[in-house]
């Protein structure tokens, strides 16, 4: 298996509709996708809308624990499309790979400084895109690491997620 860093196209990554829909209705350049969470015209007031139903959320069940749970948040989060970083697919299941990108993607969520985490992530040569999560309290992280094979990618992304762990002091 390559070591991180190791010279790989961003490539192409699937765009699913809203929801958890299993078809893909695009694929597109990460810096593409990059250009439409943080972009002014792209998913800004629909992430505002969520994080709105998320903060809510947190407010109803502050006794009762996670807000991730909450039917309204749920309904909002769904309203959002997908991506698959590894690469572009035919359907949502890794059996339905066309094109592996060698880009790993990772949830980091209930994080507590997020701002020391993109600062960690700006300087990390492996990490290709963070971004802040529909809920606003968490990231979401794209690493750079390359497999020869995507038969190698469990592995790899253990490898990445050893790395996160290590270099952003958190755990996933």
């Amino acid at each position: 298996m390559s070591s991180p860093g190791s010279a790989v196209p961003t490539g192409q990554v699937s765009i699913f509709g809203r929801g958890f829909s299993p078809q893909p209705v695009s694929s597109m350049p990460l810096e593409a996708v990059a250009g439409l969470i943080k972009g002014r015209d792209g998913l800004q007031v629909e992430t505002e809308r969520t994080r709105k139903a998320y903060a809510a959320a947190l407010k109803a069940h502050a006794n009762h624990g996670d807000a991730h749970g909450d039917d309204a948040y749920k309904a909002t989060k769904r309203q959002l499309p997908g991506i698959t970083p590894s690469g572009t697919f035919s359907y949502r299941e890794k059996s339905h790979l066309v094109e592996y990108s060698g880009l790993l993607g990772y949830d980091l969520d209930g994080i507590d400084d997020i701002a020391r985490i993109k600062a960690a992530a700006r300087s990390d040569s492996f990490c290709v895109m963070a971004y802040v999560s529909p809920s606003g309290h968490g990231l979401k992280l794209f690493l750079r690491w390359a497999p020869p094979r995507p038969e190698d990618h469990a592995r790899a992304w253990d490898a990445g997620r050893r790395h996160i762990e290590s270099v952003y002091d958190v755990t996933i």
